[in-house]
């Protein structure tokens, strides 16, 4: 009798089980892997949608073009948004963020006109 109450010829059957299930599982872990991270090769080729507008981290946007080919192609461009506008960050910051005014906000600031009308009001005071 062997380690563990096993005959030697019983020690390599019971290996060869183990190499076999640890090489099953390294190629589910990498098909997993795989399925996670092709995909995204597709993205160089074909990125996913875009609002077609660029902008800093100050909120000045800098390119209404974005992916498209034409500019008038753009969402950006096609809403009245130009370069030169600034998206109201304040007018953005939302405390607690998981309400429906945050969900769905988006504020932009043009230098002489004011799109929203929460930027206007508090423009106004």
């Amino acid at each position: 009798m062997g380690v563990l109450g096993l005959l030697p010829e019983q020690w390599v059957g019971a290996d060869n089980r183990g190499r076999l299930f640890g090489r099953f599982i390294l190629i589910v872990l990498t098909l997993y892997g795989l399925a996670m991270v092709v995909p995204d090769f597709y993205r160089l080729v074909r990125p996913l949608g875009s609002f077609g507008l660029t902008a800093d981290n100050d909120g000045l946007i800098f390119d209404v073009q974005g992916q498209f080919r034409e500019i008038s192609d753009s969402p950006a461009w096609q809403a009245g948004l130009r370069a030169g506008d600034r998206i109201d960050l304040r007018g953005m910051r939302c405390v607690p963020v998981d309400t429906n005014v945050c969900a769905t906000i988006l504020a932009v600031r043009r230098p002489a006109t004011c799109l929203a009308r929460s930027c206007c009001r508090a423009e106004a005071s």
